[in-house]
Parts: C-alpha cells; structure tokens; sequence
C-alpha cells in the first residue's frame, strides 16, 4: 500500500509545491489528466517512488522516439455515462463528446501500437483501452460536428425532411406569388416573407388588414405592420408544423438508440476512460521533464541525499545552481551570508526538489542527483523581508518549531529560515543552537539559515554539523547565489555600508564596537574565502587542463580510430583479392573438373559399348557353335517337333513358373503370371516378355523336342536362329541347358564395392546379361555408401538400362543408401 509523505498546510505553502503542480497540469490535454496532477502527493514507500519514476522516464523516452501521442480529443463524459448507464436520453452535444473521446481512444491504441514491447510500463497503461468501431460509426452517421442531427441518422427522418423542404418551397412559391400580384403589393409593408412562431408570414400594412384574410401572428412595436398568415398557406402551415413535430419525435427517437448503445458500452467506455487519462498525466509528467531539462534522481531510504547543479524549478533565466548535500556522517547544515544572497531559495529548492522526487516527477538538477525518500518533511520558512518582526510572529515560528521538534525523527528533513530571528540575539542564539542540539540528536537531516555567528561557531565544533555559505562579490554588493559547503558565510554589513557611502566614521566606529573577535572572526572567514577563491581557480585550472588533456585524447582516439579504419579496409581490399583469387582458382578447378568428367563420361560410353560389341559378338559366337551342333543332336529336322510330347494347355492348371512351348515363336516360353480376363496369359521367352492367348500354348511332356529355325538365319531377336526347344549333345549344350544354368548359378545380389566406376559398369552389365536370361525377377545391387560417386554412377546406368523395370534404394535392413534393388523386366 502506498505510503504518503507527512506534510502540514505550512510545509506546503512554504515551499509552494502547489505552483510545481499547477505546471504540471498545464502539459495535460484533458481534465483527466489535469485531475490526476492535481491529486499529485509525495511518497514515503521507496519501491512506489522508483516506480513512479521509471514510469516518468518511459514516457519521456517514448515522447523522444515516437514523437507525442495523439490526446486530443478526450472529454470527461463520466457523467454521461453515468446517465447512460440508467438510459437517461444523452442530447446530441453530450453524444459528440462520447464520440470524439472514443475516437481518441483509437488513435491512442494505435500509437500504442506502434511502441516497442520494451516501453512495458506505458504500454500497460493503455492495456484497458478498447475501440468502439460500431459505436463511432452510429453516432458519426447521426450527429454533424455542430452537434446538428444529419439526415443519414435514420430512412424516416431524411423522408420526414425531405416532405417538409418540399411544403416548405411550395409555400413559398405560392407566398412569393402573392408578394409579385400588382393588387396585393399595395397592402404589403415590403414585399418579403418571414417566419413567425415557426409559421411563413408576410409583413401588411396595418390599415389593410381587412383586405389579406389570414391569421395574425405578430405585430412590429409600432404597431404600423402586422404579421399576417394567408388563408391560401394555412394547411401548407400545418402541415410543415406536423412534420416539424414529426422530425423531434424521430430525433428524440434516435438520441434514445444512441444512448442505449453508450449505455451498453459504458462499463468498457469507462476502463478506456480511466486509462486515457493515466495515459495523459505519464506523458505531462514526461513533457515537464522536459521543459525543465530534469534528470530522473537516484532514490535511496538510509537519510542521504546529494544535489548536483540543481535549480531552483520555479525560476526563470539564468539561475545559479547549486549542491548541498547531507547525511552518512552529516546530518546538519548551517548557512549564513548576506540578505538576498540566495539562502531562502536554497531551502526551498532542497525542499521543493525532494516533493517532487518523490511525487514521481523528474528534478531540475544535473546526473549523479540523489535524493532520500522521506517520510516527513516540515519547511518553517518565513518572509525575510517583512517589517512585522514582532511577538506574535516569533510565537507562530516557535509553535511550528514545537510540533517539529515532537515528530521529528531519522526520516524527516527539516527545513527551518532564520533560526533564532524575531527576537533578543543573545537569546535567540542560545535558542537556536539549543534546537540544532535536539535534531542532531534524533539524526534527522537539518538545514537552516541564519544570520547569528554563535550558530556557526555552533558549526564549526560540532561533529555531523557544517558550515554552508551564499557567496556575495564586495566589490560589485552583488549576490553570485552560489552556495559554499564547509565555508561559514558573514553579513558583510560594515562593507556594504562603507562601499554605500556612509560616513567612514560611522563604519570606523562600529568596527571598534564589532570588538577584537569579531574582527577576527571576519577576518578568518575573510581567508576561509580567499583560500576557497584560489581553491576554485586551481580547480578550474584544473578542469581547463583536464578539458585539453581530454580532446587531446579524443584526437588521439581519432587518429587511431583513422589508422584502424586504413588498416580494415587494407585487410578487407587484401581479403577481397583473395576471394577473388580463390574464386577464380575455384572456377579453374571446376571447369577442370567438369572437362574430366565429360573425358570420363566419354570413357564410360566408349567403354559400355565396346562391352556391348562384346557381348554381341560372343552370343553371335555361341550362336554359331549351338547350329554347328544341330546335326549332331537327336533325330529331329529343321520345322518339326515331337507332337506327341506336346498337348493342350488346361487354363487352370496354368501356374507362374510353368514351362510352355510357344507354337507362334517356335520356342519354349515359362509363365510369368495368372491368365488375365480375356484368357491371355504372360509369357517370358528369353528375354522378351509377351502375351499370349492360353489357347496357343502348348504343355510339354517327357524329353523335350522342338522346331528349329534354320541355323544362321536371323531370328526373332535379330540375331542368329538359335534352336528354342532342343535337346543338347555331349559338348554343345542348347539355349535351354544355358537357361538352366543360369538361373542355376545366378546370384540375387551383385557386390561391387572396390571397384573402379568404369570396372563396376562393366560388371553390373554382365550381370544383368545373366540375370535376364536367368529368369531373375529381383536382384540386390551393393555399392557401399562412401563418396556416393560408385552409387550415383550405378543408379544412373539402371535408369536408362531397358532390362530394368524399376529400381529404389535400399530400405533399413536391406542395407539401405548402400544397397540399390533392381526389378528386371
């Protein structure tokens, strides 16, 4: 729960936190947001502080970077929506407010929008706010921006204007011609038309009154003209007077639907409400900050703070800064110095800042600002320059002196103007040095302003006290405002008095009078000033050289910077060279690379077809030698065949695997398949594949006998007749027995890991020459995974092979991208 900071109408006034707050409202842009600064009040809870002041520089920062948010436009309509809420009907200039607030809203959201996630604190300051699209669209379509009912509001009023502009014109018409009749002009004061209680009338002379029937709706003062309504327009008169009460009947009407629908919305109408105005006061909160060119302070709770350069917020053009600073091991400061001379405004600066600090609100001071979060702040400041230096003033100062001295503790600042002033000096000093004894002892932090030298000796003696000075040039009796820390100030009375022009006697006589102490004590804040007069200027001697010493150094960050800027873009020149070297080196390597694998490629082919030659030439060969054989084979001739060994074909005994004698080819066949529906059935003959119908197939019983073609006549395949169905002799073994031997000693799985591109070609094409006349349906081909050159080389020579049906890659178990399996026509 948040902590209030404890402060008395006093306190208040005196350091005129009201004025801050007056400020603040002027950056607002709705009464929300003026509401909100006005209820601005300091906070005694640390993390609540840090709060709001993180809150404050997220907005400043969003100001910065997006620019300021669209706020106008936001009207305080709690109170519609209150009436809204009970369906009390809201007039048309209430429903406009409704409207532009909610049109605020959109373009709030959207601005929002636009916000980065990071700015979370403003962002969820508008997390209530909602659009009201269908809202804004009705009362936009009803109401004009004069708060007039429009036409579009509704089909019945627009009919309803429209039938009274038409009896409107015909009045007129028939009134105007009247006003051009030569007989009737004479009775008109002036020929015009006018409007009288919401009827057209025209202006008759008194004296003819009798002569224009109609009715009297007014007359002019003098009592010369009368305002006379035409029989001839009296129902058109009506009528228009009909349709006007018509027309409020259907305003009345749709003010009522626009305020049921606000009062639908009015409970999301008001979160948005709540929201737009937190919203307006973070961004016055943020736009003062600004103004004021404040910091955001450091926030402590252990009784520290430290001002650095801070103003006064409430003064204009160039003001003096200052930088009091107490606490840890100081608890109180005492400043003296001349009247005018800037002690006044130091306590209230002091004071003013650490209530704006701790409101949430950015100080007028420079980085490195500290301020503690008090839980009491008492200021009793009183007018200097008042002649009414009487009892009953001095009563007031000790009755608020009273009430601090009783409340005050390590977490109060006490700010207190001319201690021990109003009365006696004697009993004043010990008045007021007794006072400065009690609020050390409770460790509050104290500043106060005097003019009484016991209290700096007080100062100077007292550990946890110091000295505090408002400076004054004696040699223009001008006050600098700028504030001494450890240096007592003097009033400078007798100088000032001297420099003015009074007699040096009277300034030599009180001097006599000041006695020896007191010349002292002058004369050693004399050299305190001095010292801290040198003390400066070696200090800005100091910061003058460390202000060179500092762009000598930034110039030598230059110069490095250029020297590290060449020495990139040397590297980076050097490094593209070498990218482009590399690159050209690349695409060398390349073209290289490419012309060897054409060379390769050519290679290949080269070689697949010598092995083609090859293997044409041996079957020509082992054609050859298996018609050499044929007069040494059983007693068979060229066209015949063993009839009796063959029969007719039963369809359903026909199995895959069966072997068959084709008549058509003159060659045995072996069944692939089923027979489909139209009773044919695939044969392999070879390595020819063909369907046949079943009727056409011949079953084979006992040795087997076949029809030959003749030997060296081509044959179906275009090579050599090679007997189809022949029995073998004792060294020439038939077509057949080679099928059979084959298919025998064929493998299902080819390994060609090892081996060279070009060997491995040559050897998966001998195989395959196998397997087909094997009778291999499947096979396993093994090229290892490697490089993947062996398998991409292998894969590409069994697409194009027209002996391979189809081909896939290994699954998990058949060895996988290692393995390639084939299916063979």
């Amino acid at each position: 729960m948040r902590g209030s900071v404890t402060l008395d109408s006093r306190t208040l006034a005196a350091l005129e936190f009201d004025k801050i707050l007056d400020m603040l409202a002027r950056e607002t842009a709705s009464a929300l947001g003026s509401e909100l600064a006005y209820g601005l009040s300091p906070s005694s809870d640390l993390q609540e502080v840090l709060r709001l002041q993180q809150e404050t520089s997220e907005a400043r920062r969003v100001l910065e970077e997006y620019g300021d948010p669209p706020l106008g436009g936001i009207r305080d309509i709690r109170p519609a929506l209150a009436r809204a809420r009970v369906g009390s009907r809201l007039d048309a200039a209430t429903l406009l407010d409704v409207l532009s607030t909610i049109q605020a809203a959109r373009r709030l959201k959207a601005y929002l929008g636009e916000v980065h996630a990071g700015y979370c604190m403003v962002k969820d300051l508008g997390r209530n706010i909602s659009t009201f699209a269908s809202l804004e669209s009705e009362i936009s379509r009803a109401i004009s921006q004069d708060a007039s009912i429009l036409d579009t509001a509704s089909q019945q009023l627009r009919n309803i204007r429209c039938e009274m502009r038409q009896a409107e014109a015909r009045v007129r018409e028939k009134l105007d011609g009247m006003l051009r009749a030569p007989e009737f002009q004479k009775y008109l004061q002036e020929p015009i038309v006018t409007v009288r209680q919401g009827r057209f009338v025209v202006p008759v002379k008194q004296e003819f009154k009798a002569q224009v029937p109609g009715i009297v709706h007014d007359q002019s003062k003098s009592g010369a003209t009368l305002f006379v309504e035409p029989m001839e327009i009296v129902a058109l008169n009506n009528r228009i007077r009909e349709l006007l009460a018509m027309e409020e009947e259907e305003i009345d009407r749709i003010l009522c639907a626009l305020t049921v629908l606000v009062g639908q919305e009015a409970d999301d109408i008001g979160r948005t409400l709540d929201a737009l105005g937190r919203l307006d006061f973070a961004f016055a909160k943020a736009r003062l900050s600004s103004k004021m060119n404040a910091v955001a302070p450091a926030v402590n709770d252990s009784g520290y703070f430290s001002l650095v350069r801070a103003r006064h917020p409430l003064l204009r053009g160039d003001v003096v800064p200052i930088s009091p600073y107490l606490g840890r091991d100081l608890w109180t400061m005492v400043i003296t110095g001349p009247n005018t001379g800037g002690k006044t405004v130091t306590l209230k600066t002091i004071g003013l800042i650490h209530l704006m600090a701790q409101s949430g609100l950015h100080v007028p001071a420079g980085p490195g600002t500290e301020i503690c979060v008090f839980r009491t702040i008492f200021a009793d400041i009183g007018d200097e320059q008042s002649i009414e230096q009487n009892l009953s003033t001095f009563s007031s100062h000790i009755v608020h002196i009273k009430e601090i001295l009783e409340k005050a503790d390590e977490r109060t600042l006490v700010l207190l103007d001319e201690l021990g002033a109003g009365t006696d000096p004697a009993e004043g000093s010990c008045l007021g040095r007794a006072i400065l004894e009690h609020l050390h002892s409770r460790r509050c932090l104290t500043v106060v302003t005097t003019h009484l030298s016991d209290l700096k000796i007080f100062a100077y003696k007292t550990p946890g006290v110091i000295n505090a000075s408002t400076e004054f040039d004696e040699e223009t009796l001008r006050p600098t405002y700028r504030l001494l820390v450890g240096v007592p100030g003097r009033s400078s009375a007798i100088v000032i008095s001297r420099r003015l022009g009074l007699p040096s006697s009277v300034t030599r006589r009180a001097e006599e009078l000041l006695g020896r102490e007191g010349r002292e004590e002058d004369s050693i804040i004399s050299e305190l000033l001095e010292d801290r007069r040198k003390a400066d200027i070696l200090r800005k001697e100091a910061e003058s050289f460390w202000s060179e010493a500092q762009k000598a150094m930034e110039a030598a960050r230059e110069e490095l910077g250029r020297a590290r800027d060449e020495r990139r873009a040397l590297i980076s020149r050097s490094r593209e060279d070498a990218s482009r070297i590399l690159r050209e080196a690349r695409h060398e390597a390349e073209r290289i690379i490419g012309d060897l694998k054409d060379i390769k490629r050519q290679m290949i082919e080269d070689m697949t077809a010598r092995a083609a030659d090859d293997a044409l030439r041996r079957a020509r060969e082992a054609a050859r030698e298996l018609a050499r054989a044929e007069p040494a084979m059983a007693d068979e001739q060229p066209g015949d065949y063993d009839a009796s060994r063959l029969s007719p074909v039963d369809p359903g005994r026909l199995n895959p695997g069966m072997h068959v004698f084709v008549p058509r080819l003159g060659k045995q066949g072996v069944v692939s398949g089923p027979p489909d529906g139209s009773g044919r059935v695939e044969v392999r003959v070879g390595a020819i594949r063909t369907l046949m119908p079943v009727s056409e197939l011949k079953a084979i019983h006992g040795p087997a006998s076949s029809a030959r073609q003749e030997p060296g006549q081509p044959g179906m395949d275009g090579m050599e007749a090679v007997p189809a169905f022949a029995t073998t002799g004792p060294s020439h073994p038939s077509l057949g027995t080679l099928q059979a031997r084959k298919a025998r000693d064929i493998q299902p799985e080819l390994d060609l890991r090892g081996l060279l591109v070009e060997e491995a070609l040559m050897k998966l094409d001998k195989y395959l020459d196998d397997a087909v006349l094997g009778g291999l349906p499947r096979a396993r081909v093994i090229h290892g995974k490697g490089t993947g050159a062996l398998r991409h080389a292998v894969r590409e020579s069994l697409k194009s092979d027209p002996r391979i049906k189809e081909l896939r890659p290994g699954e998990q178990g058949e060895g996988g991208d290692g393995v390639t399996v084939i299916t063979l026509r």
